[in-house]
């Protein structure tokens, strides 16, 4: 005799329970109470027909990732230019220096080894630096690609050994567009905002007339 909660089979152990015990006919299920419709338990009590008795029940399996799985989750893509960098004219020594301070950069800012910062191209002609990160978790890449598209240069900061006078302020862009999407929405809100404090202001004019 087991006895088990949740009594529509809906959730918790009964549900458990029932998904492993219900295929073998020597099994009985005793519903003590009238159930929600559209429960299994619902399903399962107002079926007039003897057994076998069909219910619709849907099981989640967990699945094991493997390493290379789990880093392709937590991989985002970003695109950075920089508005005083020309990376082909620098020297080699100089383009390494540079390498590893955009990497160092963002490893800082978020905390992340910085074997989890790969830089996949340098476009020659813009200078624009395609690169893949890792991040920990997966809470952490919606942070990270709003900071990397609204904030880049609170990453690429003096503060994270980045030196932003030498290569200048950072600019980002995605490539389904993000970017431009959320500055066009800051822009509209703005706006938006500053239309609001006009119209204020003209009312206080009218009330002050």
């Amino acid at each position: 005799l087991i006895l088990a909660t949740d009594v529509s089979l809906s959730i918790g152990f009964s549900r458990y329970i029932f998904t492993k015990m219900a295929n073998d006919p020597r099994n009985l299920v005793l519903i003590t109470q009238r159930c929600r419709k559209g429960t299994p338990a619902y399903q399962l009590s107002s079926q007039k027909k003897p057994p076998p008795l069909v219910v619709k029940i849907k099981v989640a399996k967990m699945v094991e990732l493997s390493a290379h799985e789990i880093k392709e989750r937590l991989k985002v893509t970003i695109r950075v230019q920089f508005t005083k960098l020309d990376f082909v004219s620098l020297s080699d020594e100089e383009k390494t220096a540079f390498r590893q301070a955009f990497r160092s950069a963002i490893a800082t800012s978020e905390k992340l080894d910085i074997s989890c910062i790969l830089i996949t191209s340098i476009d020659p002609l813009s200078s624009e630096i395609s690169s893949e990160v890792i991040v920990g978790k997966e809470a952490h890449i919606a942070p990270f690609r709003r900071k990397v598209l609204l904030d880049p240069n609170s990453i690429f900061s003096v503060a994270n050994g980045f030196n932003s006078a030498l290569y200048g302020s950072a600019t980002t862009s995605s490539e389904d567009g993000t970017a431009d999407a959320a500055k066009k929405k800051k822009g509209k809100k703005k706006k938006k905002q500053s239309s609001k404090d006009k119209k204020e202001e003209g009312d206080k004019g009218a009330i002050g007339g």
